[in-house]
């Protein structure tokens, strides 16, 4: 079987990246396994400070909160800049090594990570440049904290993400998101944020139009595929008009099917864990 390889130069605290997430998992659910989606990541912040100076630093962190919010309204994604108004990341280095760390331990895993790190930095206000924050939001998942600061502290994971940052420069990467979609030899490159059509045009045209397309997934499964999901996001995979998604959302929760997670800009929904039979 063909297989079509979304190949994804990122950030963990990318706003146009994380305007991405429902495009990439309406690719995945409409054509299953047929298609993969591998991240490299970037690193577009090496040190703020380094950067701007540390007078500039809180001039430029207001700045990056408003464009966040010009980021939200552009991609349809909840965005909340807290995280610029609190306690601006001196870096976004941090979380990119993390997320290679967590690779050498479980792929898949890794990736659960990844879309954690988006949440807690666009979502919740957290910063994750900092250590600590990276190492709970870790652990929470499942992952080895102490195999992680080993894989950080020996220097592998910063090398892993080194390679992924002169994978990028050879390929000619300026931006983020840069996309390249690939399949025997066949390559598409998107760069920057673009509308759903433009990815699924990109795999069609790989792919010569040989893939089978699934129908919109049933709301319940689709949740327990990604475990987390905002509104847009349900919306955008299951194509149903938002308003209409909410209330299925909401009577859903109401009846014990699925959970929340209430957020100031956002609600993060989430399928809930199957009810235990108590044996007598």
């Amino acid at each position: 079987m063909a297989i079509v390889d979304v190949v994804h130069h990122t950030d963990p605290a990318c706003s146009w990246c994380w305007g991405l997430e429902p495009t990439l998992r309406r690719l995945q659910v409409t054509y299953g396994p047929q298609l993969q989606v591998t991240r490299r990541m970037g690193g577009i912040i090496p040190s703020l400070e380094w950067l701007v100076g540390r007078a500039y630093m809180a001039r430029r962190a207001r700045q990056i909160a408003r464009y966040w919010l010009e980021v939200s309204r552009k991609v349809g994604m909840p965005i909340d800049p807290a995280l610029w108004r609190r306690n601006p990341p001196e870096s976004t280095w941090p979380a990119n090594i993390a997320y290679k760390a967590a690779q050498f331990q479980d792929p898949a895993l890794a990736d659960r990570y990844l879309r954690r790190l988006r949440e807690a930095a666009l979502l919740e206000g957290r910063n994750i440049g900092e250590y600590p924050v990276l190492l709970d939001l870790a652990g929470a998942l499942g992952l080895r904290v102490g195999a992680l600061e080993d894989a950080i502290e020996s220097g592998r994971a910063k090398e892993a993400f080194f390679e992924d940052v002169r994978e990028g420069h050879r390929l000619g990467v300026a931006g983020f998101p840069t996309v390249f979609v690939r399949l025997d030899g066949r390559e598409v490159k998107l760069e920057g944020w673009k509308p759903y059509a433009a990815y699924e045009e990109a795999v069609e045209r790989v792919s010569r139009g040989r893939l089978e397309r699934r129908p919109p997934p049933d709301l319940l499964s689709f949740l327990r595929q990604v475990e987390t999901a905002t509104t847009q996001e349900v919306a955008a995979v299951l194509q149903q008009p938002l308003a209409r998604v909410r209330g299925r959302l909401v009577a859903l929760e109401s009846a014990g099917a699925i959970r929340s997670r209430r957020l100031p800009r956002a609600t993060v929904w989430l399928a809930a864990p199957p009810r235990r039979t108590v044996r007598k």
